[in-house]
């Protein structure tokens, strides 16, 4: 099966009513193909963990849309817009260490840019004067520490990041909660694809909706290294939330505790020490990602946890903790 017929096979799947990412990641953890997939015999696909014959019987039937998905992925190309699968060398390598991550990429942009350290910057839609500046002076040394920044392009910090880092010279990461056909209509897009990169999991057209965005938030924290959560408010903290399920260091800066004490192991940042806290954590995360591609820990991820005393610098140190 050539790439776009392999690309387009789990495209096919994922129409499927009811079968979702979870059990998406199932079929390709067994079976590694749709190929492989068709030709399985129905009990064996049943007999997966929550399938059932019905499920399994749409999941064959669902060749019959390969023509059509080619077709599809085709008239994306078109626009700009290139699929990626879980595996191949341009799909995000700690996308895909994350739990549950997307059998398919939509990307517009350069595919590189996925690939480097980043750091991913969220937080409220009605930023505080302290909360611009904030935003304004970590995506300025994210971007002096070459670090790519991703956000969701949300109005206020999520957005102002993104500018931040465009006006700057810098690289950055767009996660929309819809496709990338439907927003690449906004004045927004175009902005972005300067020196950035949109991203999302969203093939077919797909509306904006609640859960959308929620989900969207561990594409945000697992392409990170770490999250920075900026006066954050609901929607902030399931990135927070995501980001410390996948091992990421949380630093909450102008933030207060509220929904956040939840979770552990969170950080806080005064203004005070931004630059210099900033920069340490960016060099230790460089450090594990030297060890990593050494082949000194490939089975485990670097997790930094942040310590301050106002008025000093971060105080840091890693433990290893075992992917999930």
């Amino acid at each position: 099966m050539m790439d776009v017929e392999h690309r387009a096979g789990w495209l096919a799947l994922s129409q499927v009513e009811n079968l979702g990412s979870r059990r998406l990641k199932r079929l390709y953890t067994r079976f590694r193909s749709p190929e492989a997939i068709w030709r399985a015999p129905l009990v064996e696909i049943a007999r997966l963990p929550t399938f059932n014959i019905q499920l399994a019987q749409a999941i064959l039937d669902s060749r019959r849309q390969l023509t059509a998905c080619v077709c599809y992925l085709r008239m994306l190309r078109q626009h700009g817009i290139q699929v990626v699968r879980l595996g191949e060398s341009a799909y995000p390598e700690r996308l895909g260490w994350i739990s549950d991550p997307p059998i398919l990429l939509g990307y517009c942009g350069e595919p590189g840019i996925l690939q480097r350290p980043a750091a991913a910057v969220v937080g409220t839609r009605r930023p505080t004067g302290r909360g611009i500046d904030l935003v304004h002076e970590i995506a300025a040394v994210l971007v002096e520490q070459k670090f790519v920044v991703v956000s969701g392009l949300a109005v206020g910090i999520d957005q102002m990041a993104h500018r931040v880092v465009l006006n700057s010279g810098g690289d950055t990461v767009g996660i929309p909660g819809q496709d990338l056909v439907s927003f690449m209509q906004r004045p927004l897009a175009a902005h972005m694809m300067r020196r950035g990169v949109l991203v999302s999991e969203h093939i077919w057209p797909t509306q904006i909706s609640a859960a959308n965005l929620v989900r969207r938030n561990r594409l945000i924290s697992g392409l990170a290294c770490l999250v920075f959560v900026v006066e954050g408010q609901r929607g902030a903290w399931h990135a927070a939330r995501f980001a410390q399920q996948q091992g990421k260091p949380v630093i909450l800066c102008s933030t207060s505790a509220g929904i956040y004490s939840q979770l552990d192991g969170v950080q806080f940042l005064d203004l005070g020490c931004v630059s210099s806290g900033i920069i340490s954590v960016c060099e230790e995360i460089r450090q594990s990602d030297r060890l990593h591609e050494q082949g000194k820990s490939p089975d485990l991820f670097q997790l930094v946890s942040v310590s301050k005393e106002k008025g000093e610098d971060f105080t840091l140190q890693t433990q290893p903790t075992l992917l999930q």
